[in-house]
């Protein structure tokens, strides 16, 4: 019940009574949650058995079923939809894969992004990105579509300006509405943030920016300024006053500086290799594929198996059990994992996608094929060996902790000072 005591005027002072009709909501909600059935009359859709016959709105129609009203339907959602006036529930229309029951799929009306949930019926989507089409079912994607050029066709959906399309495709359609990822080169309007571009003016933030990993490549993609990572969406985040694609890298994931980890991380190195690395000074266990290793008065979690971005020959190399062969310099393998609308790749690699016109994998940016390496005539080699072998005599050689680290207890354990006499070249 619902009591109130006090002193004072009527209604608060002791033997004073409340009206619980107000209240008759909450109660009943909180005697469902306990099991007990509070019948209130005849069944109606509202997600309740309000008749106590152990059934929940088994008068109503079921979803995918044509309608006129919400009460009509089981979650009272009667919704115009692409195949008409059905019980629906809404969805995120960018990613129709998902937020629907099984056997349904996420479809949108021309120009928007939420969705309602329609039948899927006996369709199989298997079509790849840009196959021609008549019906989203059809597609691997579920989205058929015209971007405007006059041909319908199978492709990926996204929101103009929010950086979702994959490297080298643009989303044809005003900033903020959703439409098509298309090819750059058919596109001829101004490029929003994450697109490609070849200087400030192709831009509408007027900003091209050149993202550079020492050693792995570079791309140039229309960016914006920021001051933190709420000013520039899920996809991305803010480094050096500038929005860069990728969220902050958690341990093991790319970076070109501490500025693209999260925090209690830092950017470290070995070769060409750079990972956000984790602090274990304090004997906090690694992640799988990660020891803790001693550099420079530090100790951080170090990978023992190949990192994305790595070259691979097979999967069980890579901590990402995944190696995708011809991704990687000269057509080798590359260690990999998939990408999409809402699973962005990590810092510096770009979401491309592999020779059935269906999955995305992160890989390199483009750059020129490295030169063979002549045979003889001096110079180090190593014996072959597991990785892990070659770590302890060579960590403190191959490991250096880039550019800056957060600020923060660490910061008082290894000033930069101390850090740059721990740098050290391999000849």
């Amino acid at each position: 019940g619902v009591a109130s005591f006090g002193t004072g005027s009527c209604g608060t002072g002791y033997g004073a009574y409340n009206q619980i009709y107000p209240f008759f909501d909450l109660i009943d909600r909180a005697l469902d949650e306990g099991g007990t059935c509070v019948a209130s009359g005849p069944e109606v859709c509202d997600g309740r058995d309000n008749d106590c016959n152990g059934a929940i709105d088994e008068t109503c129609k079921p979803l995918g079923s044509p309608c006129e009203r919400d009460d009509e339907c089981v979650g009272r959602s009667c919704r115009e939809t692409i195949v008409g006036r059905i019980c629906s529930t809404s969805c995120d229309g960018r990613n129709p894969k998902i937020g629907c029951d099984e056997g349904f799929y996420c479809a949108t009306l021309p120009g928007e992004c939420e969705g309602s949930c329609v039948p899927l019926g006996n369709h199989t989507p298997n079509l790849p990105i840009g196959a021609s089409c008549n019906d989203n079912r059809e597609c691997a994607t579920l989205f058929c579509v015209d971007p405007g050029d006059g041909r319908k066709r199978c492709l990926s959906p996204c929101e103009a300006g929010s950086g979702s399309c994959i490297a080298g495709e643009v989303c044809a359609n005003v900033f903020g509405q959703c439409g098509a990822c298309v090819d750059a080169n058919i596109v001829v309007s101004s490029r929003q943030l994450g697109e490609p571009c070849g200087d400030n003016a192709a831009c509408s933030s007027g900003l091209c920016f050149e993202d550079t990993f020492p050693g792995r490549g570079s791309r140039k993609y229309c960016s914006k300024p920021c001051s933190g990572d709420d000013e520039c969406g899920s996809r991305f985040h803010c480094r050096d006053g500038t929005c860069v694609a990728g969220r902050r890298g958690t341990p093991g994931e790319p970076c070109a500086s501490t500025a693209d980890c999260m925090s209690e991380t830092a950017c470290a190195a070995r070769g060409e290799q750079r990972w956000c690395a984790r602090f274990c000074d304090s004997g906090e266990a690694c992640e799988d594929g990660f020891e803790c290793v001693d550099v420079g008065g530090t100790r951080i979690c170090v990978p023992i198996r190949k990192l994305i971005g790595d070259t691979c020959t097979e999967s069980s190399e890579c901590i990402s059990g995944l190696c995708a062969i011809g991704a990687g310099p000269m057509g080798g393998g590359l260690c990999t994992r998939t990408c999409g609308i809402d699973l962005p790749c990590p810092t510096g690699l770009e979401c491309r996608r592999t020779a059935d016109g269906i999955t995305n994998v992160c890989v390199w940016p483009p750059q020129p094929l490295p030169q063979p390496t002549p045979s003889g005539g001096g110079g180090c080699t190593l014996q072959r060996s597991r990785p892990h072998q070659l770590l302890g005599p060579m960590i403190g050689v191959l490991l250096v902790i880039i550019l800056r680290r957060r600020t923060l207890t660490k910061s008082a354990r290894m000033p930069s000072s101390h850090l740059n006499n721990n740098i050290h070249t391999m000849v």
